[in-house]
């Protein structure tokens, strides 16, 4: 399967390459997500189901939404967008991100990013 992003990089950190290293403080639950087909009238633009609107942006043809949840000692679920990364474990990255050297590929140094919102 060909990739949305062909020389890519992880679309929401701009200057990221192929190879680079992201590591994000939140997460999306993609499965909870709406793929949409091409308009063929339109191209760019997708067939949108008459009840849906879309919360947040999209990558190619899929659409995220929010994931319903009940946490451990809750009795009512709740919408999620975004699901935070191990503070503890976030903190260790961003401190071994400045110690590590990346091979680099094709002649170009890769990079570490820590943080933002993965998918987004």
């Amino acid at each position: 399967m060909r990739s949305s992003f062909p020389e890519s990089r992880a679309p929401w950190i701009p200057n990221s390459s192929r190879g680079d290293v992201v590591i994000p403080a939140h997460w999306l639950h993609q499965i909870e997500s709406d793929r949409l087909n091409p308009d063929s009238d339109k191209p760019g633009s997708y067939v949108f189901p008459e009840d849906f609107r879309p919360k947040y942006g999209h990558f190619d043809m899929i659409f995220p939404s929010d994931v319903e949840v009940v946490r451990k000692d809750e009795t009512k679920s709740r919408e999620v967008h975004a699901f935070p990364a191990d503070r503890y474990l976030l903190r260790c990255a961003e401190s071994a991100a400045h110690h590590v050297q990346l091979a680099a590929v094709k002649g170009e140094q890769r990079s570490v990013y820590v943080g933002g919102n993965a998918g987004q």
